[in-house]
């Protein structure tokens, strides 16, 4: 499914990958845990920038991401947000 995401009120920071990182994902660290323990780490490992292929971006109001099908992402909000997500499925196939 695609994912759009639009932020309407505040700041939301958002990490996309479309390949599984090199570190893995570990559902059970949370996005903050992730940006104050690992992810310096991985930004040192290649001169203080995101590695080929990670994309660190934040959407400011107004601002909209859509999100291809199967990226792998994570988000943190930045202040108080409010915002509109949705998630298209494409159709199923008919005989």
């Amino acid at each position: 499914a695609v994912h759009g995401h639009e932020v309407l009120y505040g700041r939301k920071r958002w990490w996309l990958s479309e390949k599984l990182p090199p570190e893995g994902v570990n559902p059970k660290v949370s996005t903050l845990e992730w940006l104050t323990t690992i992810y310096p780490g991985i930004l040192n490992a290649n001169g203080g920038q995101p590695p080929e292929g990670l994309y660190d971006c934040t959407l400011h109001q107004g601002d909209v991401l859509y999100l291809p099908a199967g990226w792998y992402h994570a988000t943190l909000n930045l202040d108080e947000l409010v915002s509109v997500t949705y998630q298209c499925k494409p159709p199923e196939p008919t005989a």
